[in-house]
């Protein structure tokens, strides 16, 4: 593989090209854009990979949100759609079992900057939705 060689002139000519832009980025306004509302609605982001889980979890905190629901209650509930699913096999029942068979869950949920409040639990047995308990956890 070959790398091509950059000048310190280049980086700097490149350099300069950026120090004109980002002045004229950051006074760009929304209403430029398009509609200054825009911005200013739920959203809903998910690091789930797996299609069997992905486009459910995020349409129902989406659901919610839009609803007007709270953020914890819209990502405990698409949480819970993982949690439930077999084709999931990164967490909830669809897991792999600890080293003696058994599969435990552990769960932990934080609400945001109104009641900074936090619950967790670990080592469940018999209970598919670890993220539901430790919410109650918070709230109690």
């Amino acid at each position: 593989m070959s790398l091509k060689k950059f000048s310190r002139r280049d980086f700097m000519s490149g350099m300069a090209g950026l120090g004109v832009s980002l002045p004229l980025i950051g006074k760009t306004k929304l209403s430029a854009i398009g509609d200054e509302n825009r911005f200013n609605r739920p959203l809903v982001v998910t690091s789930k990979t797996n299609p069997y889980v992905k486009e459910e979890l995020t349409t129902k905190a989406w659901d919610i949100l839009k609803k007007g629901g709270r953020p914890i209650d819209a990502a405990v509930q698409a949480t819970n759609i993982s949690e439930i699913s077999p084709l999931d096999t990164t967490v909830g029942y669809g897991g792999s079992p600890n080293e003696e068979g058994y599969l435990q869950l552990d769960a932990s949920v934080m609400s945001g900057p109104d009641d900074n409040n936090a619950g967790a639990v670990a080592a469940l047995e018999n209970i598919k939705t670890p993220s539901s308990i430790a919410q109650l956890v918070m709230e109690r």
